[in-house]
């Protein structure tokens, strides 16, 4: 094929030389062929279609004609969301990068105990195991699921997971559901971490993802960041949906950039992975926080006798201490 483009280029060639020595009728096929050439070219560049299965109320999603293991993402939604459609986008982005990824839904739980079972039994029934690369863990995870990502990063890396490279992508994280400050102090320490912030998200007090981020000590700097998306469409939602890559690109290009330094240890891909904020996002950012009495929906301590409330209290974490006001 590239032997006959290339004979039809120089026959163009000799054409532009030789002073009209063709009619414009030859003229034209040729260039007609030329381009059906170059399309032909373009149809057989190897394209990766996404397939997917059921695993009960779960969907896992990879690539079709998997023929070896690749690395596996465990994707956490925002509270209640249970369709993968709602993030199509950035699923469909990761597949692409030849992942595997096990989309759990969000069933409204104040803890991580049922989200564990879920990709626990994906994992098991998933009739693509052999494909599994489980020494490579990626977990994403937005709202409610970027605060568990932290509980489910720790309890598959405690049971030999993630061994050659792990990540948490944590966009807008709601609280550390099960996490305690040991679990913290103990946390995989060659673990890359990244938490994004949206600069139109007002919803949930600051002071909670900057907690998070605080309680990382047994982190090195350079394996995580704090950052704040800003852009005229950077609110809470931001993550879900199915538009074009390119609309979702204050998420895929340090997302996929994490996935490039973690599974693939491309040094290039630093700056973009983890590079885009602070390490002391509470000064860096003080601009965005207001007083705790003007988060009415979702306030750094909820409402004393609620089932949040509840089961944040069994936490040691106290989450409205980071800033003084």
């Amino acid at each position: 094929m590239f032997a006959k483009v290339l004979s039809i280029l120089m026959m163009l060639l000799l054409i532009g030389c030789g002073g009209g020595g063709k009619s414009s009728e030859t003229q034209n096929a040729t260039n007609t062929n030329l381009s059906n050439s170059l399309s032909a070219l373009k149809d057989n560049t190897p394209k990766i279609k996404i397939t997917s299965e059921k695993v009960e109320e779960a969907t896992i999603f990879y690539p079709e004609n998997i023929a070896q293991k690749l690395p596996v993402i465990l994707f956490i939604p925002g509270w209640s969301s249970i369709n993968p459609n709602n993030y199509k986008t950035l699923i469909d982005a990761l597949v692409l990068k030849k992942n595997i990824v096990l989309f759990a839904p969000e069933f409204e739980e104040y803890g991580c105990t049922n989200i564990i079972k879920i990709f626990e039994d994906m994992y098991q029934d998933c009739t693509k195991k052999a494909f599994f690369d489980t020494s490579r863990l990626g977990v994403v995870g937005h709202s409610s699921g970027g605060g568990k990502a932290f509980y489910v990063l720790k309890y598959f890396a405690d049971k030999g997971w993630g061994k050659n490279g792990k990540f948490i992508f944590a966009m807008a994280p709601w609280y550390a559901f099960d996490m305690r400050k040991h679990d913290f102090d103990t946390f995989p320490k060659d673990t890359n971490i990244a938490i994004e912030l949206f600069s139109h998200d007002s919803g949930t007090d600051l002071r909670v993802p900057f907690t998070i981020f605080s309680m990382l000590t047994n982190i090195d700097k350079k394996h995580k960041d704090f950052f704040i998306y800003d852009a005229p469409d950077a609110y809470h939602s931001y993550p879900s949906g199915n538009g074009s890559s390119t609309a979702k690109e204050g998420v895929l290009k340090p997302l996929e950039s994490m996935i490039s330094l973690t599974f693939f240890k491309n040094q290039t891909a630093y700056p973009n992975a983890l590079e885009n904020g602070s390490d002391t996002p509470w000064e860096y950012y003080k601009r965005y926080i207001h007083s705790k009495d003007s988060y009415q929906n979702f306030p750094c301590m909820p409402e004393a006798g609620t089932e949040l409330f509840t089961s944040l209290i069994r936490s040691d974490i106290n989450y409205c201490n980071i800033l003084p006001f």
